[in-house]
């Protein structure tokens, strides 16, 4: 599976985007290697927002919770010409992840479905998600469907996997989830 990366920035423009839960910016970064402009990036977590700051100084970044992020917000940053042609986010992992506590409980586990819903809202043309295969499971698949609902409701066509990085150049053994969402 891969994004469509190409197709995306063929435009005289390059396309625009979104990075939510940005954390040090490795989507940004691979975002803007693809010929994508990131106009917006977001996160809590000071360390890594002081990080983003520091190694993407040209790229407006919110140190928000995305709890208090509006769609409003995000489509304010594009003015008249309209929203992101993508947004991006890798929602924290620690609830789900296996190397950690795996508490259903955590309470960073509800940004999966307010990812979602800003998405749903901001309608880009490419929604697209990662986090730790434990997502898959956790919570019976719960929020798997936290994810995939609004999206879908929303009218795109989703495409959701487990790949092994490793088999696209990353130096780890590591699954992740990837949702697409056109």
């Amino acid at each position: 599976m891969s994004l469509p990366m190409t197709e995306v920035a063929r435009a005289d423009e390059p396309a625009r985007a979104v990075d939510l839960f940005s954390g040090a910016g490795g989507f940004s970064l691979g975002l803007a290697a693809a010929g994508l402009q990131v106009v917006l990036a977001s996160d809590c977590w000071a360390p890594a927002a002081n990080t983003y700051r520091r190694n993407l100084p040209d790229h407006e970044f919110l140190e928000s919770d995305a709890r208090d992020l509006t769609s409003t917000d995000i489509k304010a940053f594009f003015g008249s010409t309209g929203g992101p042609k993508v947004i991006v986010g890798g929602p924290p992992c620690q609830g789900f992840s296996s190397a950690g506590a795996r508490k259903t409980g955590d309470h960073r586990n509800t940004l999966v479905s307010i990812y979602s819903s800003i998405a749903a809202e901001v309608l880009p043309e490419i929604v697209v998600f990662e986090n730790v295969e434990g997502f898959l499971t956790a919570a019976g698949g719960q929020f798997v469907v936290d994810l995939l609902d609004p999206l879908i409701e929303a009218g795109y066509r989703v495409s959701l996997r487990k790949v092994n990085v490793a088999n696209f150049g990353v130096p780890q053994l590591r699954k992740r989830v990837i949702e697409i969402g056109r």
